[in-house]
């Protein structure tokens, strides 16, 4: 570049050459666009940088999703990319959020878009957004859109109905599945952990009266079979993202190979256990209060 007022600036081109682009052919190439170099050198505003930045994470996040390889677009150098990928798209929903005019129908749409996000993955957050939320909502002057998001918070559990179904589920059961187990899925063939079990009420119960359901009536039915006594759920969580899916037991074959099993597999694994017991293939579960004696047998 000849010396010039604009001797101080560096232009470089990535896909034509390896050293500093002459502004000229800068000139050519931004004129392609109807602009010029002095609109390019204005700073953005912090606005438009972060509008562009989420738009850009939440049309990624989409693309990667259909890709062969979804992993590929956010493997960085530390941590799970599943995991990295989910996170950026949750950045994106709050900046998105936070830079959206309130009050408007694209600000709504924003605000229930990250209520999503927030009782499906990131439920420990719920008090930041009920902090923000109705602030907003209750805020002078402001539109009452608070009353109708109010149920969508995640909402403590009543202790009394803790032990609804889980009574009934005893290790004989659910055998021979327990929890921490790996397994592989029969049709798909993708690799997955057992994290929870679920009771399919019996087909005689209704939504009246499977609260005050007598075990001594259960042989009084003639249509009540030992298989819907049996029937439960599995809640799994996927080795290569993470989905976390219910699943007909009838789908999984446990596995005891643990050579299938490495290092930056389950990303969700840290949910719901404290480590790997390679020597058993089995994760050592760390929600044992909530399924007693439905752990994997030592």
């Amino acid at each position: 570049m000849n010396p010039s007022q604009d001797e101080h600036q560096m232009y470089l081109d990535p896909f034509a050459t390896n050293g500093e682009v002459p502004v000229d052919k800068l000139e050519h190439l931004v004129s392609h666009a109807d602009m010029t170099v002095a609109s390019l050198r204005n700073s953005g505003t912090v606005f438009a940088i972060t509008s562009r930045t989420a738009h850009n994470i939440e049309a990624s996040h989409a693309a990667g999703s259909r890709r062969a390889d979804p992993l590929a677009l956010s493997k960085l150098l530390h941590g799970h990319a599943a995991v990295n990928r989910q996170l950026a798209l949750y950045a994106t929903r709050w900046a998105l959020l936070i830079l959206q005019v309130p009050y408007t129908r694209r600000y709504q749409d924003r605000r229930i878009q990250l209520l999503g996000h927030i009782m499906r993955d990131w439920p420990e957050d719920e008090w930041i957004m009920s902090k923000y939320v109705l602030a907003q909502s209750q805020r002078a002057g402001a539109p009452d859109h608070g009353w109708g998001l109010r149920g969508m918070f995640v909402r403590r559990p009543d202790p009394m109905q803790a032990d609804s179904f889980q009574d009934e589920l005893t290790a004989d059961r659910v055998a021979p599945f327990r929890l921490g187990q790996v397994f592989v899925h029969k049709r798909y063939q993708w690799l997955g952990a057992i994290v929870g079990f679920y009771e399919v009420p019996p087909a005689s119960w209704d939504l009246e009266s499977w609260g005050t359901f007598d075990a001594a009536s259960e042989g009084d039915s003639a249509t009540q079979s030992s298989n819907d006594r049996r029937r439960f759920y599995v809640k799994t969580i996927a080795a290569s993202s993470t989905d976390e899916q219910v699943i007909a037991p009838g789908n999984l074959r446990v596995i005891d190979d643990e050579s299938r099993v490495t290092g930056g597999m389950f990303p969700l694994a840290g949910k719901y256990f404290k480590r790997f017991d390679r020597e058993k293939c089995r994760f050592i579960s760390n929600i044992d209060e909530e399924y007693p004696c439905l752990t994997a047998e030592d």
